[in-house]
């Protein structure tokens, strides 16, 4: 699919820990009682990555659910070399006080259109959600999350692109794995942490939306 490495720009078990505590004893004369004192530390639960994913979309969803009290700016990128004039990409960002907690960002070319939206907490990406359409047929749905700027889970939706035949719609099939990351997870993240930190430093070099 030609030029869809710009289209596609935002795309390109259970562990458990206890630490127990010490016992401390100590004995006194035969006509008094022995005193035991036990203490005891708990180290926090290692969430699956299921609970992982499970409190991201709690944060995900506190994130829309507050989407009209945020400051919202919007921006357009154009690449400054003129050999890559259709290199361009719109941004919408979301603030909550000082703290960008959204960034849509937005390209397309010769009826492809891209979309992705990265969410963020505490200054750290922990979601991806992209959608991939070429002449209004929408082929590809990627959701990517994230722990402490690592890929925990990639899943997508995917179907070839035919505008001529669009009888199969991506709402009616199942999310699968990311043959990517379940191939090369290191590499897959590499990648993902690459477009982000690309997306946020073509919206600091962008200007008004005209």
């Amino acid at each position: 699919m030609k030029k869809l490495r710009y289209l596609t720009f935002a795309l390109i078990a259970s562990l458990a820990y206890t630490a127990c505590g010490n016992e401390n004893k100590s004995d006194q004369n035969s006509d008094s009682t022995v005193v035991e004192e036990t203490t005891k530390t708990d180290s926090p639960k290692k969430l699956t990555v299921e609970e992982q994913v499970e409190q991201i979309r709690i944060d995900f969803q506190s994130i829309e659910s507050g989407i009209s009290s945020y400051t919202v700016e919007e921006k357009s990128y154009r690449n400054p070399d003129p050999e890559m004039y259709y290199d361009m990409s719109n941004y919408t960002s979301y603030n909550k006080g000082a703290e960008l907690v959204k960034l849509d960002e937005e390209m397309g070319e010769e009826g492809y259109y891209s979309k992705a939206s990265y969410y963020f907490k505490n200054g750290k990406v922990f979601f991806i959600f992209t959608e991939v359409s070429y002449m209004d047929d929408l082929f590809l749905e990627s959701r990517v999350y994230f722990d402490s700027d690592k890929v925990i889970k990639a899943v997508k939706k995917e179907k070839e692109p035919d505008p001529e035949d669009n009888s199969v719609k991506l709402s009616s099939l199942s999310n699968v794995p990311d043959a990517e990351f379940v191939k090369d997870p290191a590499a897959f993240n590499a990648i993902q942490m690459a477009l982000v930190q690309s997306a946020l430093t073509r919206l600091k070099a962008s200007g008004p939306r005209e």
